[in-house]
């Protein structure tokens, strides 16, 4: 059997959306490392977070990935930060096609402020708490668009490294999720 392909890239550049446009288009078997974490812990990521701390977030993360390459899911999608943990990048470097789905800073921070103020508007709380919330887990006071883009930059900078270790990248700015799972099926078939 080939490879898993893993989407790694930024918060809002779409990995979930194409992982679902993989299995649903095209059968590839498919889990979202986030959604694993959710039902893993019974409760939300933020709040994980918030009250666990980013460590143990991470050290969780871990564990579902490594049962996702074990189960030989086609595709996985993994949280924006997947990579930053050395123990992430040696098991997803040896064992899958990992795959950057590129998005530019602008773009990521509209994407992700839309998202933070639907989950607030809507849920009260927060989907991506490392850009969302302050260094006390309390949501960003009076946010707006350029704040959350400096913040975006930020970490870009910080994450453009690890995500230059992806086997093969794409443009996830000007591209559907459709298009972009078309794409990846061509560049790595499966059977």
């Amino acid at each position: 059997m080939a490879n898993s392909v893993v989407l790694v890239g930024f918060p809002g550049c779409g990995k979930t959306a194409v992982g679902k446009a993989l299995h649903e288009n095209y059968g590839w078997s498919w889990v979202d490392v986030d959604e694993w974490v959710v039902d893993e812990v019974g409760r939300s990521i933020a709040e994980l977070i918030r009250v666990d701390g980013e460590q143990n977030f991470r050290e969780i993360e871990s564990r579902g990935i490594a049962r996702a390459i074990e189960s030989g899911f086609d595709v996985i999608s993994v949280g924006g930060g997947a990579l930053g943990q050395q123990v992430n990048r040696e098991l997803l470097k040896t064992s899958s096609n990992m795959v950057h789905l590129k998005l530019g800073p602008e773009e990521a921070a509209k994407r992700v402020f839309e998202d933070e103020q639907r989950a607030l508007s809507e849920k009260g709380g927060v989907q991506r708490p490392l850009l969302a919330l302050d260094e006390n887990g309390k949501p960003f006071a009076g946010d707006t668009i350029d704040a959350m883009q400096q913040r975006v930059e930020v970490l870009m900078r910080k994450r453009a490294e690890i995500y230059q270790l992806a086997d093969f990248a794409v443009d996830a700015e000007t591209q559907s999720a459709d298009e972009i799972a078309a794409v990846i099926v061509e560049k790595f078939p499966r059977g």
